[in-house]
């Protein structure tokens, strides 16, 4: 991947899990799935880097664990109010 290419699609993640995380902190359950597909490809064209440049992408990597974790939370949420609906 040319370093250019490179530098964009980490600038474009960033974003986009920035974004994410204010959809997860808002609940805006269509604005994350709107997200996901973008995040994907992204993710996508980094699974092809070379080893060094993987190395760049540990702020990127707590940013992904991060929103996880926020994810996490707001699928219990969703589970627990089904339960108790149910």
């Amino acid at each position: 991947m040319a370093h250019e290419n490179f530098d964009t699609v980490i600038e474009e993640l960033d974003e986009v899990l920035d974004l994410e995380r204010e959809a997860l902190l808002c609940g805006d359950l269509d604005q994350i799935g709107r997200l996901l597909e973008r995040k994907e490809s992204l993710i996508d064209q980094l699974s092809n880097l070379e080893q060094g440049e993987r190395e760049a992408l540990e702020d990127l990597n707590s940013k992904v664990l991060r929103n996880q974790a926020l994810l996490d939370h707001a699928l219990e949420g969703i589970r627990t109010v089904a339960r108790r609906l149910a």
